[in-house]
């Protein structure tokens, strides 16, 4: 029978690609000794890190004979790994930077950290940079330690007004990619400058996505919610020279938000901003969590790849990931397998910046001159309704107009203590009310309801068959309620857009 004869096939290609060996080659200051560690090799791991995290290499070998020496510090390690039926992929050059002898058994274990992130990088150095393109920061760097720059285009133009430098190299490129909300990292005599989350290349071109299913994994765990989700903006400080003003920008909601503040103070407004910025959007990409170890082992998976999966929990399927770290690891009977890490991918960042209200700059306000607060919220029937605090014969109102009591009330204790605090008084605490009991059935569907109720439409975005992002929007946009991940399909857009929208049209009822 036909059938018969092609399942015949199928079983004895899967039973041979079952039994496929792994390869590697490895050289020791450009000495081939692959064949050397045939009967030896315990492990070979790989860790591929995304950033100024330097990649590193660990190998363990059986030394049960004594015959083996252990190799110098700063010993060069050149690494490839691979199936038969591929061949090898070049994985990096590594220094020696440890060695241990064990036993018994006898074994020896070298540690090893790419060969490109070199000691210079991480010196602190003094210098200013005035009034130059960020591009040009990086590059000036890169021909300093021999680095081939490689940087986005997007990226290059960036002004920077003025930085003074009292910290290594390594410190100033993490400190300008977490501003810029992006990626520095040294590859193969590359120093790469690029967007986070673009799955591109430093040169614009993008990376290849791959396509994993359940079935080519042995384990995974999925992850959400530990509460970074959940942050509605971003404050950073900055001092206006000018002025001789301590001032703050926003990214996203603050005031009856959860809001969180950089602990640091940034050199100047624009700084604020993008760190606020990077901030707001790192913590939306680590809102869900995704990790998965491969059976048959991948080496041409990289950090920065989009990464889709089927297989799994709906929910799992219909995220584009992002893979952030990637691990290579070899055994003793020619078994490889790929662990891999991933974030949430975001849309592109013209389309991210709606995921927020922008950018707003307030001033530090004298405090010393007010007496009482008042805040304003809006009651179960939607009216407005004056919560007032403290002597109202010169109250501080708060402009914005909060969602319920409690919210105006918490706000308003808190800029009434700041009041109390600039005019030497004594602190205040809002009164504890007492525990509620677990709320009922009814009450639970009544504040999902006010929730619902609040916005007016819904807006998400989805991976187009063209490659780009495409945006699926449902009812009003004034305020919509917003589902920050970009969906695999377009169907899951819609699904989520269609079941949100009718939970706000009920609500609204």
């Amino acid at each position: 029978m036909v059938s018969d004869f092609l399942d015949t096939i199928k079983q004895q290609y899967q039973q041979a690609a079952a039994y496929e060996k792994a390869i590697y080659r490895i050289e020791v200051n450009g000495i081939d000794i692959s064949q050397y560690l045939q009967n030896r090799l315990i492990s070979l791991r790989i860790n591929d890190h995304r950033g100024l995290v330097a990649d590193s290499l660990d190998i363990e070998l059986s030394d049960t004979d004594g015959q083996l020496d252990i190799p110098p510090e700063q010993a060069e390690i050149r690494a490839w790994i691979g199936w038969e039926s591929t061949g090898l992929v070049f994985k990096g050059s590594y220094q020696v930077t440890g060695t241990s002898h064990s036993g018994p058994p006898d074994k020896i274990s070298i540690a090893a950290e790419a060969a490109d992130l070199s000691e210079g990088l991480r010196q602190k150095r003094e210098r200013t940079w005035h009034m130059i393109a960020l591009g040009d920061i990086i590059t000036n760097i890169a021909i300093e330690y021999s680095l081939t720059p490689q940087i986005h285009d997007s990226l290059y133009d960036q002004e920077i007004a003025h930085i003074d430098q009292n910290e290594s190299d390594a410190n100033l490129i993490t400190r300008l990619a977490d501003e810029h909300d992006a990626i520095a990292t040294v590859k193969n005599g590359y120093l790469l400058f690029m967007p986070r989350g673009a799955a591109q290349s430093a040169s614009g071109l993008d990376l290849p996505v791959i396509y994993l299913h359940r079935r080519n994994g042995d384990s995974h765990s999925y992850r959400s919610g530990d509460g970074t989700d959940r942050i509605d903006g971003v404050k950073a400080f900055y001092y206006d020279t000018d002025k001789g003003l301590k001032k703050h920008v926003i990214v996203g909601i603050d005031e009856g938000g959860n809001c969180k503040e950089l602990r640091y103070t940034c050199r100047d407004k624009q700084s604020a901003e993008l760190a606020a910025n990077a901030e707001f959007n790192r913590s939306k990409r680590a809102a869900k969590s995704f990790s998965m170890t491969l059976a048959r082992g991948n080496p041409n998976i990289i950090p920065e790849q989009q990464i889709i999966v089927e297989g799994f929990k709906p929910s799992i399927n219909e995220i584009v990931w992002l893979g952030t770290t990637i691990s290579h690891n070899l055994d003793a009977n020619d078994g490889y397998t790929t662990d891999i890490e991933c974030e949430i991918q975001l849309p592109n960042a013209d389309d991210i910046s709606e995921l927020f209200d922008g950018s707003i700059e307030k001033e530090d306000i004298d405090y010393s001159q007010y007496t009482g607060v008042i805040a304003i919220y809006k009651d179960k029937n939607g009216k407005q309704q004056n919560f007032n605090l403290g002597d109202q014969s010169k109250p501080l109102t708060l402009k914005h107009v909060y969602g319920t009591e409690t919210t105006a009330q918490n706000a308003a204790y808190r800029e009434y203590n700041r009041i109390r605090e600039a005019n030497n008084q004594p602190l205040v605490e809002k009164p504890k009310k007492e525990k509620k009991a677990t709320l009922t059935r009814a009450e639970k569907a009544a504040r999902l309801k006010n929730k619902y109720a609040s916005y007016s439409g819904v807006k998400t975005w989805y991976k187009g068959s063209n490659g780009k992002d495409q945006v699926v929007t449902l009812g009003g946009q004034s305020k919509p309620l917003i589902k920050e991940h970009l969906y695999v399909t377009k169907k899951s857009a819609d699904a989520w857009a269609k079941r949100e929208y009718q939970k706000i049209q009920n609500a609204k009822k």
